[in-house]
């Protein structure tokens, strides 16, 4: 499977494919106090592989 996928996310701007552990991240900062301040925000996880959509 991971060799399937590998030519697709060889264009990943991050370099490199997500883990659950990064989306998580990013749901555990937009919900601590340190994101009190952030509101109205589409928050796009793809690591820059669209950067046009």
């Amino acid at each position: 499977m991971e060799a399937a996928v590998l030519p697709i996310f060889a264009q990943v701007s991050v370099g490199y494919v997500a883990t659950p552990e990064d989306i998580a991240n990013a749901a555990v900062f937009l919900s601590s106090p340190l994101a009190a301040y952030i509101t109205g925000v589409n928050l796009r996880g793809g690591g820059g592989m669209f950067p046009d959509l």
